[in-house]
């Protein structure tokens, strides 16, 4: 509780909450009395019911996921600011979006209880001398104390692509999805997954929901994959033109010129093109370090590569 004291004594207080954007009624100076008595409970109460009265107010927003994260855990405090970010993305301004985000991460990466902190960070070391199996004994623990925790989930994740517990890993990654929607990084890696395990659907409805612009690279590649495997040709070929222009890519992944090939096969008069970018892909594949996202390979390369191999013995 000492951490817990110093935490929300006032260091936090002054660099997270920030000056407030709407007034508050005074019913907050009654919630900032109890705070300071340490009744935690009946602050949360209080600023929950400013809160109900200034939906809009970030100040109001921010204290009572403070107060859940020390009372609830992780889950409740982000589903707040989530829900927030919801209800006002289109009112903030970008650089107050900017600062939300920020608050969020902290809620979503911040311990709680000393001994989550502390399996943690032995679980580093652990991970530090390639000892997965124990830290992943480790990081288990942890999240049974506090569960939601994304600098445990995010470890845990990694541990267990690493032991081959592939299954598991897309289940922590899906867990990780609830409240990590919005980071770019872990969609990519659930995207990935679900195409690992052909879960092509999910990939595409998670696709009608975003702004298309905004994708990244590895975004664009799941959907452009899934998009082919079920059909969707014509906007799988939109995608793979932009992630043939290589822009802030250090090079462009082997699977455009997959995917280019496999939709040409489609056409009679286009099989000399199919040809010419399954071999493409084929020369890429003499290096299979080239197809790999962070030390796998979630697109199964392996066996485009052998029916690549195979169109090709029969053009």
């Amino acid at each position: 509780m000492r951490w817990i004291k110093f935490l929300y004594g006032g260091v936090v207080a002054g660099s997270l909450w920030g000056a407030s954007q709407v007034s508050l009624p005074p019913l907050a100076k009654a919630a900032q009395y109890y705070f300071s008595q340490n009744d935690y409970s009946e602050s949360l109460n209080l600023w929950s019911q400013v809160y109900a009265l200034q939906p809009r107010s970030e100040e109001a927003m921010l204290k009572v996921a403070e107060l859940q994260l020390m009372l609830q855990g992780h889950d409740a405090a982000q589903r707040t600011v989530l829900d927030f970010i919801q209800s006002n993305r289109h009112r903030l301004s970008p650089s107050s979006l900017e600062e939300v985000m920020k608050k969020l991460s902290y809620f979503q990466n911040r311990f709680v209880k000393d001994e989550a902190q502390s399996l943690y960070f032995q679980s580093i070391a652990k991970i530090k001398l390639k000892d997965y199996s124990q830290a992943l004994v480790l990081l288990n623990q942890a999240l049974s104390l506090e569960k939601g925790n994304l600098l445990l989930l995010e470890s845990k994740a990694q541990c267990e692509k690493l032991l081959g517990f592939l299954g598991k890993y897309y289940d922590t990654l899906k867990v990780a999805s609830e409240v990590a929607h919005l980071s770019a990084h872990w969609t990519e890696n659930l995207l990935e997954s679900r195409y690992y395990f052909k879960d092509f659907s999910e990939v595409l409805s998670w696709y009608e929901t975003q702004v298309k612009p905004n994708l990244t690279y590895r975004q664009k590649l799941a959907v452009a994959m899934a998009l082919i495997e079920k059909g969707e040709d014509k906007e799988a070929a939109d995608l793979l033109e932009r992630l043939s222009q290589v822009g802030l890519q250090k090079s462009v992944h082997p699977l455009v010129w997959y995917g280019y090939g496999r939709i040409f096969l489609q056409s009679p008069t286009m099989k000399g093109v199919a040809a010419q970018y399954l071999e493409r892909f084929v020369s890429a594949m003499k290096s299979p370090d080239s197809v790999l996202i962070e030390g796998w390979d979630p697109y199964h390369c392996d066996e485009k590569l052998t029916q690549a191999q195979s169109w090709l013995s029969k053009s």
